[in-house]
């Protein structure tokens, strides 16, 4: 388990090795890869997650903390 549906968020993920399937409300949503990213809509929105992550295999992650990720987003869009 990556993290829980409803959960507060705390970091972005990006997966580095494995796979990650996506539920909500206990429905499998996508099976997400190496190289994409999830986690974003709850510290973009400062949002309970609205989905649960849990990892289909041994994985690995490139984590970013919730204050990094939106100095970063604040970066692009604001440029």
């Amino acid at each position: 388990m990556v993290f829980r549906q409803g959960t507060l968020g705390t970091c972005f993920y990006v997966i580095q090795q494995g796979a990650v399937e996506i539920k909500v409300e206990g429905e499998a949503t996508k099976t997400l890869k190496v190289n994409e990213g999830f986690g974003e809509l709850a510290l973009l929105y400062e949002i309970e997650r609205p989905s649960t992550a849990s990892a289909l295999e041994k994985c690995g992650f490139w984590i970013i903390d919730r204050v990094s990720f939106r100095e970063a987003v604040e970066e692009v869009v604001i440029g």
